[in-house]
């Protein structure tokens, strides 16, 4: 359950990380563009823009949830779930941040979900066993094991 909810926590995390970075790049637009005075500037733009900041930490502690899930939970399961955090992303943006959808566009976040449930759904539980200790178990197990 805790590496769930670790999985859970990474997909929240990433989400709101873009979210942030999506926002500091709206401001930074508006005051003439990220690399409109050269390197320097830009580095020092980025560096005390409190929106970006929270998004670098956002992503940094993502990676770590999810680092902390994928121990118990298999990738087959884990990554579909949180790919599955890009399509809220969109419906947020869609919503409050002024960027219009097709109605194509949103059959097609609409298929993908879908996608993703049968993925979710075909899994087994629990991690499959991986590696040379593995592959030892399944060998001394005989044909009658694997």
């Amino acid at each position: 359950m805790k590496y769930a909810v670790a999985l859970i926590a990474a997909l929240v995390l990433n989400a709101t990380a873009n979210l942030l970075i999506k926002a500091a790049a709206k401001g930074i637009e508006e005051t003439g563009g990220l690399l409109s005075g050269g390197v320097l500037p830009a580095a020092r733009l980025v560096a005390t823009n409190w929106l970006f900041l929270v998004g670098v930490v956002c992503f940094g502690l993502n990676l770590l949830a999810y680092l902390y899930s994928l121990q118990r939970l298999d990738i087959s399961l884990a990554y579909p779930i949180m790919v599955s955090g890009g399509y809220a992303i969109i419906v947020v943006v869609a919503r409050f941040m002024g960027e219009r959808l097709a109605p194509v566009q949103w059959v097609g976040i609409g298929l993908m979900l879908v996608g993703v449930w049968l993925v979710g759904t075909s899994v087994k539980a629990g991690p499959t066993p991986t590696g040379p200790k593995a592959a030892i178990e399944s060998a001394d197990a005989g044909p009658a094991g694997r």
